[in-house]
């Protein structure tokens, strides 16, 4: 079964238009389904020039101009036509996410059906609504929900996976939630509809898809932290028996990496990525190194005290898991890697705790071929995982 398949992009012989916009780039792609799986016929990707970007404003605005230099060079394409449908990922900086439990008891004990779920969930998601509409760190706009996932469902305060016919007088829902102002989406419309005429643009968060890639990849881990990496922003997200529990977002990125170090050599910002990517693939010069590890050392403090702060809170009173999938590191993932495994004790990380990478040799918009896993590797995954799940004795939640 093809990943694209599985995010339902396809229905009969269709073609799909992928859009995969990031922090520092954009993304695109033209997609056909030929049986037995979709094929991809096309991809581009556009990287912005600017480094830094003093405000959110002039993000946007380079990130607009990409999106349309991505969607003229989509239409030059020969395997070019009229898409039946258009699809558009946005990166975390684009949109807010989070798990939220609705919660509701009965005097006495209540069969549970699906329309009693489904009411549960109209009811969470309309006092959703409208408590976004005070929220202070969502830009001008009225917010639109994005996906709408059911997570969980909790009978009498027990994980049940089949509760329907079920009694119960308490029920607890867990709804997977993502949004965005609909300023962010008109303009990303209009920008994309000014090049490719289209009555509709479908819109995701890429947390999400990452999500549904794992799942695809590894049905049988059911307890892992999801640390993944933007240009801008980490995000993390927790899942316990099988079901996404915590999704958290801070601050730090591949981006911020630079800009820290620029700031610590007192260097441009070109010259801290030259001397990162020399100092990660030792061809430093002898007089460098020390001064590039001693800056490095100062930002993986910071990194290792904002990240503390994070875990503390999705901790509580419960253990980690012990497995950790590192996604979109990059040339940075060893990096990034070494500091979760020199700071494990401190992170409230288990000593044995396996810690994976996905190897997305592609971006978003090259979905098709973008997992790449010799069996070798595979292998020594299974068994990194095999080895953190011993170190733990997790008790269901």
């Amino acid at each position: 079964m093809s990943l694209l398949n599985g995010f339902g992009l396809f229905e009969g012989r269709k073609t799909t238009l992928i859009f995969d916009v990031g922090t520092s780039s954009v993304g695109g792609a033209i997609a056909r389904y030929n049986e037995p799986l979709p094929r991809l016929m096309f991809h581009t990707r556009w990287r912005g020039g600017l480094n830094d970007y003093p405000d959110f404003e002039r993000y946007f605005g380079h990130t607009l101009n990409g999106i349309g230099e991505v969607a003229r060079t989509l239409i030059k394409n020969k395997d070019f036509e009229r898409p039946k449908r258009l699809v558009c990922f946005l990166p975390s900086i684009l949109y807010f996410s989070e798990i939220r439990t609705a919660k509701i008891t009965y005097p006495e004990p209540k069969e549970i059906t699906p329309k009693l779920v489904e009411d549960v969930i109209t009811k969470e998601v309309e006092a959703f609504q409208k408590e976004t509409l005070f929220r202070k760190d969502i830009p001008e706009g009225m917010p639109v929900l994005l996906e709408k996932k059911l997570v969980n469902i909790r009978l009498n305060g027990y994980q049940t996976p089949e509760p329907y016919g079920k009694k119960a007088c308490e029920v607890s829902v867990s709804l997977f939630l993502s949004y965005t102002p609909d300023t962010i989406l008109k303009k990303i419309q209009h920008r994309i509809q000014q090049f490719v005429h289209t009555e509709k643009i479908e819109f995701y968060g890429a947390i999400q898809a990452l999500y549904e890639l794992i799942e695809y990849h590894f049905k049988e881990q059911k307890h892992y932290i999801l640390y993944n990496l933007t240009g801008e922003i980490t995000e993390l997200l927790i899942v316990r028996d099988g079901k996404l529990s915590q999704i958290v977002t801070y601050p730090f990125g591949k981006k911020t990496l630079i800009r820290k170090l620029k700031d610590a050599l007192k260097v441009s910002h070109a010259e801290a990525e030259t001397l990162l990517r020399l100092y990660l693939t030792g061809a430093i010069s002898r007089t460098e190194r020390p001064r590039v590890k001693e800056a490095l050392d100062m930002v993986r403090k910071e990194w290792k005290v904002n990240l503390s702060l994070v875990l503390d809170r999705i901790a509580g009173h419960m253990h980690l898991p012990g497995l950790i999938f590192l996604a979109n590191g990059g040339s940075y993932s060893d990096l990034f890697k070494n500091w979760l495994v020199q700071e494990r004790r401190e992170l409230q990380l288990s000593d044995e705790a396996a810690l994976a990478q996905l190897r997305m040799s592609k971006p978003m918009s090259e979905l098709a071929g973008s997992w790449k896993m010799s069996n070798r590797e595979a292998n020594e995954l299974l068994a990194r995982i095999k080895k953190g799940w011993n170190s733990w004795n997790q008790k269901s939640v």
